[in-house]
């Protein structure tokens, strides 16, 4: 018994055994992440992601910084995938996984995953939007025109939405 005390205690008092957690540094990474400082916040994440791999805010988190940097569209779009994987509901996710295959031209898989994150967050309009430019670009206005319409009702939906309160 005295043994598990002295442990307990050294372990307590030295500090970074349970220092580090998963969630405390993803918000760590976040914040420095929207300070604009992606050296350090892709360090956070990495360590996050080395703390707990299945973890899919910081597999989202580590994504948007190489889609941010845009010099590695392949690891953002590994990245994102993952956390996708991990958190099938994360229209977020869903949603930046769409913008790296879009900054990739990869259309098809893009449109996919804009729609996956509107399926998941009706709110997500903006997943419509790039749906429509998708159409546009690969040369289908028809698709194009009813997806811009689908955006632009579901913009006026919430705007009036919005005014009823």
């Amino acid at each position: 018994m005295n043994k598990f005390v002295i442990l307990l205690v050294v372990a307590v008092f030295s500090g970074n055994i349970f220092a580090e957690n998963s969630s405390d540094l993803y918000k760590k990474g976040a914040e420095l992440a929207s300070s604009g400082n992606f050296p350090e916040a892709k360090k956070i994440f990495e360590r996050t992601i080395e703390l707990s791999p299945y973890f899919s805010l910081a597999h989202y988190g580590l994504g948007k910084i190489y889609l941010y940097d845009g010099n590695d569209i392949e690891t953002a779009i590994k990245e994102l995938k993952t956390a996708v994987q991990l958190d099938n509901s994360f229209s977020k996710a869903h949603f930046y996984l769409g913008m790296a295959y879009m900054l990739d031209r990869k259309y098809v898989p893009a449109m996919k995953s804009f729609a996956a994150a509107y399926d998941r967050d009706s709110s997500y309009v903006e997943a419509l939007y790039n749906i429509a430019v998708i159409y546009d670009l690969i040369g289908d206005s028809v698709k194009s025109a009813v997806y811009f319409d689908k955006y632009k009702r579901k913009l006026k939906e919430e705007q009036i939405n919005f005014t009823e309160f």
